[in-house]
């Protein structure tokens, strides 16, 4: 049917139909078919809020970063300052600059290291 035809009272119903529908799918899976739509920004929804309490709550580095050894002083200074790119990634990925060609280097620099150090974000 076309929806420019369809009557006001039969719009409002589906759409009440529609709000039901995603509140359920929400109660029961813990998210709803309209995240799909742009699951990157879901997603970085999601990911920014709990990378930024895991920088701020960061003990320890990857062991990948202990060039000098165990003791290498320079380690977790260089594990914050990735994990200040990935941050400001996602931050660049919520933003209205988004699809900005000269600003894509910020976004795939940090995104390359999270999928790099995916494994390492634990604490």
């Amino acid at each position: 049917m076309n929806p420019y035809l369809e009557s006001p009272i039969r719009r409002w119903w589906r759409r009440c139909l529609g709000t039901i529908r995603h509140w359920w799918q929400r109660r029961t899976r813990g998210w709803d078919d309209s995240e799909l739509w742009n699951l990157d920004l879901s997603l970085a929804r999601l990911i920014l809020p709990r990378l930024r309490a895991f920088r701020a709550n960061a003990h320890g580095c990857p062991g990948s970063y202990c060039v000098e050894g165990p003791d290498d002083p320079n380690a977790f200074d260089n594990w914050c300052r990735d994990l200040d790119k990935m941050i400001a990634a996602f931050e660049f990925v919520l933003s209205d600059k988004y699809w900005m060609a000269e600003s894509m280097q910020v976004r795939d620099e940090g995104l390359a290291l999270f999928a790099k150090y995916y494994g390492a974000l634990w604490d």
